[in-house]
């Protein structure tokens, strides 16, 4: 069974690295350095599981935004939040934007794999 994931983050040399670290865990990884991007992405092919960074802007709110679109075009994706700004804030806004799984920047990339294939359990069940 194919594992589709799409990567968000604007910082080009950490997208780059979870994209070799994923492809080589064995996923398909679609990667994008923007909302609009990633977008279109998301319009045109569908993907298990969604990995974004919250701050995609100085707004911060564009991540959340994203995950939004996700939900909307595909009910069933499952999203994780990738964030260096741990606020309560924050992790309410996740909540009511449907996020998943929360985690903080930087993590490691085998506990990142461990947590999307936590996500492929629950998606399967």
């Amino acid at each position: 069974m194919t594992r589709r994931i799409l990567l968000v983050d604007d910082e080009r040399p950490l997208l780059e690295s979870m994209t070799d670290f994923l492809d080589a865990a064995g996923y398909v990884v679609g990667s994008a350095q923007s909302v609009d991007g990633a977008q279109r992405q998301l319009d045109e092919r569908g993907f298990d599981v969604l990995i974004a960074d919250l701050s995609l802007d100085e707004e911060g709110r564009e991540g959340f935004d994203l995950v939004r679109h996700a939900r909307r075009k595909q009910p069933g994706i499952r999203t994780i939040m990738l964030t260096a700004t741990d606020t309560a804030a924050a992790r309410h806004e996740a909540v009511r934007a449907g996020v998943d799984t929360f985690l903080l920047k930087p993590q490691p990339l085998a506990e990142l794999v461990r947590v999307v294939e936590s996500l492929f359990e629950i998606k399967s069940a």
